[in-house]
């Protein structure tokens, strides 16, 4: 059985491109796709959460369809439509110190509204299955409002192949994770973030000067498609928290931490969701502006 739209298509405008044999494949396909939605059961359904934002002069954008694909077979959509957050920066570039202001005060805005911690707690949301696509400072602080709620699974868009989308790729093996430390003394910290692309300590130096002591969080090969397995995320999870307590053990509960990210955008949100305001050190967010260098665009404090 088809919608009057598809009889049209198969049945009189096109019958010659539609086989028999395509057709029970077409329906088999269907078949089973809905078996395995089905099969799943009640406690794999999970909230899907958009969170998007102006990067440079693009406007970024999140298909459903792409975020339903990569949950699959493990959860299953709750919701026909997804919770959205969108930040566009009104008439302001990304590169303009108002944008940070007005994007994080909107940010927050939307969070608060949405009341996700709280339809947690009443049971209405059990599950959050999160996609976000927007400048680091902006994920980082959405990862912090959403805490570190262990209800929630965080996506990676893939650049290659293309069709890979956000579904884990799970084609690499286990990625190796180091923290080099940096000297001890300074109670100005900086922390390189070097998984995506490698930071030479001039860029951290220009900025911040020569007395601070440089850590550094990175992998063997860091490049811009480095994270392609789920349980890598988790590793990096493990690292980023051991990395904030030894600085907070080294350099004492009264150093002033900056962070300079080159990540994923699921390494962003989940630094925002381990930081603990109880445990770990406030830290100032530094971003790579064009051709300027890196320049300060937020901080993380209780």
């Amino acid at each position: 059985l088809l919608c009057d739209p598809c009889h049209r298509e198969i049945d009189k405008e096109n019958p010659d491109k539609y086989s028999a044999e395509l057709l029970r494949g077409m329906k088999r396909e269907h078949e089973e796709w809905v078996q395995t939605v089905l099969s799943a059961g009640p406690e794999s359904r999970s909230h899907i959460l958009q969170f998007s934002a102006t990067i440079g002069t693009n406007r970024t954008a999140i298909p459903i369809d792409e975020c339903t694909r990569a949950m699959m077979p493990k959860k299953t959509p709750a919701s026909a439509t997804p919770i959205e957050i969108k930040v566009r920066g009104a008439h302001f570039a990304d590169d303009d110190q108002n944008y940070w202001a007005l994007e994080i005060a909107n940010l927050r805005h939307q969070m608060e509204t949405l009341q996700i911690k709280h339809r947690m707690e009443k049971g209405e949301i059990r599950h959050l299955s999160v996609f976000g696509l927007a400048p680091m400072p902006l994920l980082i602080e959405f990862g912090r409002l959403l805490s570190d709620i262990s209800a929630v699974t965080v996506y990676q868009l893939h650049r290659e192949p293309q069709e890979q989308g956000w579904k884990w790729a799970e084609d690499e093996p286990p990625m190796s994770f180091q923290i080099n430390k940096g000297r001890s003394g300074p109670d100005r910290v900086a922390l390189k973030l070097a998984l995506s692309a490698k930071i030479d300590d001039c860029r951290v130096t220009s900025v911040l000067g020569d007395d601070i002591s440089i850590w550094e969080v990175t992998c063997s090969n860091p490049h811009n498609d480095v994270m392609r397995r789920e349980d890598d995320l988790s590793s990096y999870r493990r690292v980023i928290r051991q990395a904030l307590e030894q600085i907070k053990q080294v350099h004492g509960p009264e150093a002033n931490i900056s962070i300079f990210p080159a990540i994923p955008v699921s390494c962003a949100i989940e630094l925002g969701r381990v930081w603990q305001p109880k445990a770990h050190l406030a830290f100032d967010i530094f971003d790579q502006s064009g051709q300027s260098g890196f320049q300060h665009r937020h901080r993380i404090q209780s």
